[in-house]
């Protein structure tokens, strides 16, 4: 998506590691045929590290399970905010609070999820891209406040935040490129529901 606010035709590569590279193209419909080759080019290393040859398809499936993994972690923080409320020990609202915390950067960590692979499906479609605002417009609150005081609050700032707190290494690409972790979905969902659960236990302990 365009990332420069001085300069025209600006688009942001951005890395499984969280790194951004700015590349500035020579006209809008360049730097449209750029932002389609590398969805496209994305999209199929995605469908061969699962061996799979129906790319749409694969696409599609994998959209439809992170979709149902934002609504199962947001449904989780709604029931934690509810049980805050009626909490009144302050250990007990210690343990709620970070459990908050927790689901909402799991949804955070799934919705980029979900944006990245809706661009790879529109770039194979021919489809319009999928609106930025539609990722911006999901971010928790927190989250915002600490963007807006270390630069301006964009897809690309907020992805490099999100790869920040799940840090990525070359062993564990090369071990998803291995089909080791299984799908986008279940390799989001193993991540980010560990934590949460671990409080839960400590709380009833």
């Amino acid at each position: 998506m365009p990332e420069h606010p001085k300069r025209e035709h600006v688009l942001s590569l951005s890395t499984a590691f969280g790194d951004a590279y700015l590349l500035q193209a020579t006209s809008k419909e360049e730097m449209d045929a750029w932002v389609a080759a590398f969805h496209t080019a994305c999209a199929s290393l995605f469908a061969r590290q699962r061996g799979k040859v129906d790319t749409v398809r694969l696409l599609r499936s994998e959209i439809a399970k992170l979709e149902c993994s934002v609504d199962l972690d947001g449904k989780m923080r709604t029931m934690a905010e509810l049980q805050l409320s009626a909490v009144r020990d302050t250990r007990s609202r210690q343990t709620i609070t970070r459990d908050i915390e927790q689901w909402e950067e799991n949804v955070e960590r799934l919705i980029v999820e979900l944006y990245r692979h809706r661009c790879y499906l529109a770039s194979l479609l021919g489809n319009e891209m999928p609106n930025p605002k539609s990722i911006l417009s999901s971010i928790s609150k927190p989250t915002k406040q600490l963007l807006s005081r270390v630069g301006p609050l964009n897809v690309t700032s907020f992805h490099a935040l999100v790869c920040a707190r799940f840090p990525m290494t070359t062993a564990t690409l090369q071990h998803r490129a291995g089909g080791g972790e299984g799908n986008a979905a279940q390799w989001t969902q193993k991540s980010t529901t560990s934590q949460p659960q671990q409080s839960q236990q400590q709380q009833q302990q």
